[in-house]
């Protein structure tokens, strides 16, 4: 899975692989042939590649079927690995999440539909699932692997003077410009405002709790 300059969301002829092996087990990206979404064979998916992605951009691959040989696996438990790519990490500025879509019938001790995993974006990250043999990986395992832009707290300020998605010396200057001001006062930048209400809103003045925020989520999106 990843975006690259050259592909598109359908299907790319020489990017998009299909599964050929299935060997112990197998992930894989299920699609139908569809004029419409999928140009491409009915098929698993081993590589799935898409557009590259405006900032602010999310994208989805989905769904992801997850299942064990039953002829070659004989273990309790199977793993899902994700490993970033030496040569072209993914980006720091974004989030990356696997959700569990379905659980086969009849699995013992697999997490509940709807968990979330965060995936980092610089270093091996693994899941272990009760393993579900199967020789129709449909049958498998359903899971939606998610990138979004990450949403910075104390993004408040920008080249332009809009929120860039980074926290950064920019956001901490501007703050800093409004640090004791409070709504009214001149000076007051609203923005700066993080938070200081009884429940983390923003209280009407920039104080120390708002400047604990921002240098808690400095670095943020960098």
């Amino acid at each position: 899975m990843g975006v690259w300059s050259g592909a598109t969301d359908d299907f790319d002829e020489g990017l998009d692989r299909p599964l050929e092996i299935v060997g112990y087990g197998a992930a894989a990206i299920y699609h139908e042939n569809d004029p419409n979404t999928w140009n491409g064979p009915t098929d698993f998916y081993i590589t799935d590649y898409r557009a590259p992605l405006a900032p602010a951009a999310s994208q989805t691959w989905s769904p992801i079927h997850f299942w064990a040989n039953p002829d070659a696996y004989v273990y309790e438990w199977m793993y899902m690995s994700f490993e970033p790519a030496v040569d072209l990490p993914p980006p720091a500025n974004r989030d990356y999440t696997l959700e569990l879509l379905y659980v086969p019938p009849g699995v013992e001790g697999a997490p509940p539909v709807g968990t979330v995993w965060n995936i980092p974006p610089d270093d091996d990250y693994m899941i272990e699932l009760p393993t579900f043999t199967t020789y129709d990986g449909l049958e498998g395992y359903q899971l939606a692997f998610i990138v979004g832009p990450v949403v910075c707290e104390a993004d408040i300020t920008g080249p332009d003077g809009q929120p860039d998605g980074i926290t950064d010396l920019a956001d901490l200057a501007l703050l800093l410009s409004s640090y004791g001001r409070c709504s009214g006062d001149e000076g007051f930048v609203p923005e700066a405002d993080l938070t200081g209400g009884p429940e983390g809103e923003p209280d009407g003045c920039v104080t120390l709790s708002d400047l604990a925020l921002l240098l808690a989520d400095y670095g943020c999106g960098m």
